[in-house]
């Protein structure tokens, strides 16, 4: 057995562990963004619109983040 093979088979041998890492890397990475996405739209559906500007905004926020006006808090009656 010459050089070039043992240097093709190092290389396989290589590649085999390789290959499997960056694939589950990359799919660890691409699960990670779907699952930020996800939390992104739920915390948009969340979202009320200002009652000044109608940009969507936090519904606990003080001031509107967009127009910078005070927001009316809402008092509780329970």
């Amino acid at each position: 057995m010459g050089l070039s093979e043992i240097l093709i088979i190092l290389l396989i041998a290589v590649l085999a562990i390789v290959i499997p890492t960056v694939v589950l890397s990359v799919t660890r990475l691409v699960m990670r963004g779907i699952r930020l996405r996800q939390e992104q739209m739920i915390e948009e559906h969340r979202r009320v619109p200002c009652p000044f500007c109608k940009e969507r905004i936090h519904p606990d926020a003080l001031v509107c983040p967009y127009c910078k006006r005070d927001l009316p808090q809402i008092i509780d009656g329970a």
